[in-house]
C-alpha cells in the first residue's frame, strides 16, 4: 500500500509563516512531544495524540509519524499569533514545519498528523479558536 501523495494533503504550506525559526530535534518523546537539541522542549499546538504512559491506542503510530519526520532532523517552529508561547509545563507551544516529501512546500505536522489520524485538534481553552482551525 502506498501513501496518498503530499500534493493531495491540506497540511503542505506553500512557504513558512514569517516568523519561524530553525532549530534541531535531538529527541521525540511522544506524537505531541519533542525535545530540541538546545533542551528545550516544544509541544506540538492545538493537537493531542494518544499516550504513549498509558498504553493508549495508536500512541506508537502518532510517536512514529513525528519522529520519523522530526527525529535529529532540522525543523521549523512558529508560534500562534498573539498566542501563549509556553504552556504552564514551561515547554514551548508551537507549530512544528519540515520540508514536504516531494521537496514541494512544508509541511506542518500539527496539521499533518491530525489528517492522518493519529491526533486530534482541541481548542486550547477560553474559547479561543486556532488560525488554522477550520481546515
Amino acid at each position: 500500500a502506498s501513501a496518498p501523495s503530499s500534493g493531495s494533503s491540506g497540511a503542505i504550506h506553500s512557504s513558512l509563516p514569517s516568523d519561524a525559526e530553525k532549530h534541531m530535534v535531538r529527541n521525540v518523546y511522544d506524537g505531541d512531544t519533542l525535545t530540541l537539541i538546545d533542551e528545550r522542549r516544544v509541544r506540538l499546538l492545538g493537537i493531542d495524540t494518544p499516550e504513549i504512559k498509558e498504553q493508549q491506542p495508536f500512541a506508537q503510530e502518532a510517536k512514529a509519524y513525528t519522529k520519523e519526520r522530526c527525529h535529529k532532523r532540522e525543523i521549523w517552529i512558529s508560534y500562534e499569533p498573539n498566542g501563549e508561547k509556553e504552556d504552564h509545563y514551561g515547554r514551548l507551544l508551537c507549530f512544528v514545519w519540515v520540508p514536504a516529501d516531494d521537496g514541494d512546500g512544508y509541511l506542518c505536522i500539527n496539521e499533518g498528523i491530525v489528517e492522518a489520524g493519529f491526533a486530534r485538534a482541541y481548542h486550547p481553552g477560553r474559547g479561543k479558536q486556532l488560525h488554522n482551525w477550520d481546515k
